[in-house]
C-alpha cells in the first residue's frame, strides 16, 4: 500500500517537501497520491 510509504516519507524533511509538491499537483489533478510511488 502506497500509504504506508506516504507516512514514512512524511517523517523526512526532504521527502516532506516532495510530498507537498505531489499534494499540490494532486490538487491540480495532474497526478494522484502515490502514483509515482506505488
Amino acid at each position: 500500500d502506497h500509504k504506508v510509504w506516504y507516512e514514512k516519507a512524511t517523517s523526512k524533511p526532504a521527502l516532506s517537501a516532495l510530498k507537498a509538491f505531489k499534494k499540490e499537483m494532486d490538487q491540480r489533478e495532474i497526478l494522484n497520491p502515490g502514483k509515482l510511488f506505488h
